[in-house]
C-alpha cells in the first residue's frame, strides 16, 4: 500500500510540469537500439490518471494479476505492496510479483517459479513508464539471462492515451544456446504484451 506520505507527494507533483521531464525520457528511449519495438502507439480510450488508478495502483479493478492468472494460466501470484523510491520530483513505485509460470519446455516442471521486478514512474498526466525484469527459475539455462519490458502510456490530444512496449533480452552468462534462448524469449514475451495489451482495451471499453 502506498503510504499517506506517498499520496501527499503525489499530490504535489500533479501540479508540476512534467512535460520536458517525459520528452527527455522519451528521446532517451529511441537511442537505445538494443531495445525492441513490440507495440507501438496503439490508442485506448482512458486518460493517464483513469488508466493508472484501473490497471496499475494499488486498489486497481484490474490489476496485472488478473490478466496473469485468467489469460496467461499462472498461479500462486503474489504481489506486493507499491513502495515510494527516488526523489521527490518524480513518482516513483517500485514492487515485485512473485508466480508460477507454465513451462512449456520438454525440460524442467510443469510449472516454473518465476519473479517480476516493476519500476513504474508516473509524469503527472503527461504518461507513464512501467519497466519489468522478469527472472525465471527452475528450468534448464534460466540463470542466463533475464527478460525486460518497457510499457509506455502517453496522453493524446484527444483525451485517451497511447500505449507502446519495448522488450530486451540480457544474458548475463555465455551459453552456446544463446540464439535459441533469444529467438523463444523474444517470442513468449512479444505474445505476453499483445495479450496484455488486448486486456487493457477491453478493460477500458467496460466503462
Amino acid at each position: 500500500m502506498v503510504s499517506n506520505k506517498s499520496r501527499c507527494r503525489e499530490n504535489k507533483k500533479q501540479s508540476a510540469d512534467f512535460s520536458s521531464d517525459w520528452q527527455l525520457f522519451k528521446s532517451s528511449l529511441s537511442k537505445d537500439k538494443n531495445k525492441i519495438v513490440v507495440l507501438e502507439d496503439i490508442s485506448i480510450k482512458c486518460d493517464v490518471d483513469s488508466f493508472f488508478n484501473k490497471f496499475w495502483s494499488t486498489k486497481a479493478t484490474l490489476p496485472v494479476s488478473e490478466y496473469q492468472i485468467k489469460n496467461i494460466g499462472d498461479t500462486e501470484v503474489r504481489t506486493s505492496e507499491w513502495e515510494q523510491s527516488g526523489s521527490d520530483s518524480l513518482l516513483t513505485l517500485e514492487r515485485k510479483i512473485d508466480y508460477l509460470h507454465p513451462n512449456h519446455s520438454p525440460m524442467g516442471p510443469r510449472m516454473a517459479r518465476t519473479t517480476k521486478k516493476q519500476k513504474l514512474q508516473k509524469y503527472s498526466n503527461c504518461g507513464i513508464a512501467m519497466n519489468t525484469k522478469t527472472n525465471v527459475k527452475d528450468i534448464p539455462f534460466a540463470d542466463c539471462f533475464y527478460l525486460e519490458d518497457q510499457i509506455i502510456v502517453e496522453s493524446d490530444s484527444n483525451g485517451g492515451v497511447l500505449l507502446s512496449a519495448f522488450i530486451e533480452i540480457h544474458f548475463v552468462q555465455s551459453t552456446w544456446w544463446k540464439k535459441i534462448i533469444k529467438s523463444n524469449a523474444t517470442s513468449g514475451i512479444k505474445a505476453w504484451l499483445t495479450g496484455y495489451s488486448d486486456f487493457l482495451l477491453n478493460g477500458c471499453s467496460e466503462d
